[in-house]
């Protein structure tokens, strides 16, 4: 996109909004990875400005996804990727090769319920990867030596969509989405921060629509949709108490915890023209949204103080600093 930052950027999943209102980035994204599995994925596109109207919250780039629906066709696949540490090649910071594990597996079902009216398509994905983060500080004392060295850092991820699709008549479709991202892990040490200074991480997305769709005529189309968008944020330490920074090594962290919980509810209907043979071909759109979005933010930052101190010996900080809740 034209600008980097994260809040100039927006995604539609099967018509649902997935802007964050806390920092304006996407719900989840990216901690989660991907926000649906890849084998429901139908078809996307990346609207590059100027964009349609329809696309708001965002000033460089939108991403549209459609996800995949059932039909009268029986479809499903498995897959499954397995990898330990015998494939992967020591670091230069670890002295010795550590456990690395990786496994993903995955499921799709697609198929009808009520031939030519009712349809199903479902996925899920599950990946469960140890990685191991190095904390590679030069400390100068033996009392920060234990601090260094390679450390497990967990990720579990759990992705799955589920849509219903009925088919009423040749003019009125409806279609039931649902979506599930669930992801837990630790990050956030390495190099000088150690493992004290971590996180430990909790992220769960949830998403639902119901959509009707209905052509009264030819080159005319409106699409009525009720949208939920939940997530819940969850960032702690690994290790409670103040963050002691040194020049090799940080002890513990100051910005976390950090809790979110947002719920997002939108009435949207969209209407569509297509005209033909009139001075050419136009496409027109008119449409209406009624949003209400709640949210909460706790981020008692410097809640335990951070304390810097000018060499690795000293025993009195250089600065101090504490703060209130937000």
């Amino acid at each position: 996109g034209a600008v980097p930052d994260l809040r100039f950027i927006n995604m539609y999943l099967d018509g649902v909004e997935m802007k964050s209102m806390f920092n304006g980035n996407l719900v989840g994204i990216p901690q989660t990875g991907s926000p649906l599995p890849q084998d429901a994925l139908e078809e996307f596109r990346v609207f590059i400005n100027p964009y349609d109207a329809e696309y708001s919250h965002a000033g460089a780039y939108v991403i549209s996804a459609v996800s995949r629906r059932g039909s009268n066709t029986r479809e499903g696949s498995a897959f499954g990727f397995l990898q330990n540490k015998n494939l992967i090649a020591r670091g230069a910071f670890q002295s010795v090769l550590p456990n690395f594990d990786r496994q993903q597996l995955g499921l799709n079902l697609r198929r009808p319920l009520v031939r030519g009216k009712l349809f199903y398509a479902g996925s899920y994905e599950y990946s469960n990867t140890n990685n191991f983060i190095d904390v590679t500080t030069p400390a100068t004392s033996a009392r920060f030596s234990q601090y260094a060295g390679s450390f497990k850092a967990p990720n579990h991820n759990h992705t799955g969509l589920a849509r219903f699709t009925y088919v009423r008549d040749p003019k009125n479709t409806f279609d039931l989405v649902w979506s599930s991202r669930y992801m837990t892990g630790e990050s956030n040490f390495g190099v000088k921060t150690a493992r004290d200074g971590g996180i430990t991480q909790k992220y769960f997305i949830n998403t639902a629509l119901l959509k009707h769709q209905y052509l009264p005529s030819s080159g005319v189309m409106n699409e009525l949709s009720f949208q939920l968008v939940n997530w819940l944020h969850d960032e702690d330490q690994l290790v409670h108490g103040p963050q002691l920074t040194y020049p090799s090594v940080v002890l513990g962290t100051s910005g976390f915890p950090l809790k979110i919980n947002e719920t997002h509810l939108r009435l949207v209907n969209r209407t569509t023209w297509g005209i033909d043979d009139w001075h050419g071909s136009h496409l027109m759109k008119a449409g209406v949204e009624l949003s209400h979005v709640s949210a909460s933010q706790y981020s008692p930052n410097f809640r335990d103080g951070s304390f810097t101190y000018a060499t690795d010996t000293s025993t009195l900080p250089q600065r101090t600093l504490r703060a209130s809740t937000v």
